[in-house]
């Protein structure tokens, strides 16, 4: 009775078949004011590290880097042949309908031995909100519920990325299962037992699924979480720089996972200390068939391409998943497209870059 799930697929080390694919994911298309995309972050690359650090941020007022830091540094109690790790890591989603469009998430662990009380914390690059239309969107879900489901914090920081004092701001609160109302019970019902406040994956029938697509038994012991969207608005934080944090805090419960982070606002290049170095490069313009498109990365960073008609339609959509610093070269082939002309913009997660294409 009481036996938390141990899901073996949520190891790293299983996962490298899964990074070996490269999938792609659905993009979201950008268009009009309030939906430029400042920052996308979707982990679905052959390798994620190059993209964070692991250790404690420095507390800066301007940071560019993406942080992943185990601030607990306990001993997993999972029983997983391979350890799962202290920090974010990456995993297949626990629901099985969601492994056709999400191939990657994050996940972060809080089942420990002794029992103790995760302390990780997923820090984006600092983004600069012009506006009041910023807004912040990601997906999460939990791998057991309604026991031992985790909770988890959206956290703000608008002057550093400090973890000791700097997030003061509370954006979003999961709620994590805290116990047994009813003894002796596997049931799937909520009311046997307790949690902690904020929203509660299940609560919702529609966020959760029996873990394999034709069960045997569906209660407590086989229910997981479906990645559900969340949106908070950034709109108190115009005209500033801020950094967000995923802040997963849960005490002796099992494994969450995080999914396409978005942050999407009026205006902004991202970074502005960068828009000079995202400058790009395209030939042949007029073209009839392949597009080879050079720019420089600062840092590491993912890409997306975007291309819109006259009339600001999405004709087209690319995601070239991680990059590395410096120059980077593409291939877009339009030929599958009118002739015209077109607006590619190219993102990432520290700036994007405009250019007029002529397809002839």
């Amino acid at each position: 009775m009481y036996k938390k799930i141990t899901l073996v697929l949520a190891m790293a080390t299983v996962m490298s078949s899964a990074f070996a694919q490269s999938a792609q994911k659905n993009t979201y298309a950008v268009t009009g004011t309030g939906t430029d995309t400042l920052l996308y972050q979707s982990f679905d690359y052959t390798n994620w590290t190059p993209m964070y650090r692991t250790t404690m941020p420095a507390g800066l007022s301007s940071d560019t880097a993406w942080y992943n830091y185990d601030n607990a540094m306990l001993i997993d109690g999972s029983g997983n042949t391979t350890p799962r790790p202290g920090n974010w890591f990456p995993v297949q989603p626990f629901y099985w309908g969601d492994t056709t469009v999400q191939k990657v998430a994050l996940g972060s662990n809080s089942w420990f031995s002794p029992a103790g009380t995760a302390d990780d914390w997923l820090i984006t690059p600092s983004i600069f909100l012009s506006d009041t239309t910023g807004k912040f969107t990601w997906k999460s879900a939990v791998a057991q519920t309604p026991r031992y489901g985790d909770g988890y914090q959206i956290r703000i920081s608008s002057t550093t990325n400090d973890i000791g004092s700097a997030f003061k701001d509370t954006a979003f609160t999961a709620g994590e299962f805290t116990g047994f109302l009813t003894p002796n019970n596997d049931s799937a019902k909520y009311q046997y037992y307790s949690y902690s406040p904020g929203y509660v994956q299940g609560m919702n029938p529609a966020d959760v699924a029996c873990k394999a697509p034709l069960p045997t038994r569906c209660d407590s012991a086989y229910m997981v979480g479906i990645l559900t969207p969340h949106t908070v608005s950034l709109a108190k934080y115009h005209g500033k720089s801020i950094f967000i944090a995923v802040h997963h805090n849960s005490h002796d419960d099992n494994l969450i996972s995080v999914d396409d982070l978005l942050v999407t606002g009026t205006g902004v290049a991202g970074i502005n200390e960068y828009k000079q170095q995202l400058a790009i490069s395209i030939f042949p313009n007029p073209t009839s068939d392949n597009l080879q498109v050079s720019y420089n990365l600062p840092t590491s960073t993912s890409v997306l391409v975007n291309m819109y008609d006259v009339t600001g339609k999405l004709v087209k959509s690319e995601s070239k998943g991680l990059q590395y610093v410096g120059q980077q070269t593409i291939n877009i082939n339009v030929s599958d497209l009118a002739r015209g002309t077109y607006t590619l913009v190219l993102r990432t997660a520290v700036g994007k870059s405009v250019a007029k294409v002529i397809v002839k």
